[in-house]
């Protein structure tokens, strides 16, 4: 029987809905975490959505809601798929490093995780007054194939605040260090 990353791996049609050698499933993926936090943005007080592109590989969605829950920040290696941010442990599989960073009840929380278990702790990073979530995925390029995300970031997240269920009063902004 095949884990949870390992399925993925091998099938990633079934979860994505594109193959492993598609150009759109890079844009897929950051879609996915998009739509993600925006799903549980309302019930978290988010009012705010930052999407960063750091690199072909590499971007980060944070919210300024009160923080992911700790115990649920493990979320990205659990397989909880009954939750609301369910699809990271998804997307995780195909990355070869993804980071949460929770801001919450005056503490930094982070999680980090590799290609392949075993993973480090969730790690107390001290006080803060700071309040929300970051997480920050790296794509395994060699399992993409030289597939990058793409140029224009605005097209791939294009209509995703129209969906009716995402919240109607989330700014989302969009930030792309590639060209910088």
């Amino acid at each position: 029987m095949l884990t949870l990353r390992q399925a993925v791996r091998k099938y990633p049609e079934r979860v994505f809905r594109v193959t492993r050698d598609d150009p759109r499933l890079p844009a897929t993926v950051l879609r996915w975490v998009v739509e993600s936090v925006l799903h549980s943005a309302e019930r978290e007080g988010v009012r705010r959505v930052t999407v960063v592109v750091d690199s072909a590989y590499s971007f980060s969605v944070e919210d300024d809601g009160r923080g992911m829950d700790k115990d649920l920040v493990s979320v990205l290696t659990a397989g909880f798929c009954g939750h609301p941010r369910g699809v990271l442990d998804v997307v995780t599989a195909i990355c070869d490093e993804a980071r949460a960073d929770v801001w919450r009840d005056d503490r930094h929380w982070r999680q980090t995780v590799g290609w392949d278990p075993p993973w480090p702790a969730i790690e107390d990073r001290g006080t803060t007054t700071r309040h929300g979530t970051r997480l920050w995925f790296h794509l395994n390029p060699d399992w993409l194939g030289g597939t990058v995300l793409p140029a224009d970031i605005g097209d791939v997240l294009g209509g995703v605040l129209d969906d009716p269920s995402a919240p109607a009063e989330v700014a989302l902004l969009l930030r792309d260090l590639r060209a910088a």
